[in-house]
């Protein structure tokens, strides 16, 4: 009788140990990008800001790549000589994506 109880109960934690492995990925999560650019296509240069977030500076016409940005939208800021110039809103959809930033 006490083996069928030991056996119910190792059963039973079995299947509830199961059971959560299953529902904890199905949450909302919060995928990233590995790296987008950040592109001067006409000779824009300045500090660059992602959401606030300093990502570097960036040279006319090159880039600035800025790493594990979620994906949705997001504010990217150009900071010439230190004054603020403009934001540009930017929609992140998949790894290796470029936003050109123009004066």
């Amino acid at each position: 009788m006490n083996k069928k109880i030991f056996l119910k109960g190792a059963l039973l934690l079995i299947a509830l140990a199961v059971l959560s492995m299953g529902f904890t990925g199905c949450g909302p999560g919060i995928f990233y990008a590995s790296y987008i650019y950040i592109d001067s296509i006409d000779g824009i240069y300045g500090y660059v800001y992602l959401d606030g977030t300093y990502i570097g500076y960036l040279y006319p016409w090159n880039y600035v790549t800025a790493y594990n940005v979620s994906y949705g939208p997001h504010t990217a800021s150009v900071y010439p000589f230190g004054l603020f110039y403009s934001n540009y809103t930017i929609n992140v959809t998949n790894t290796g994506q470029s936003f050109y930033v123009y004066w």
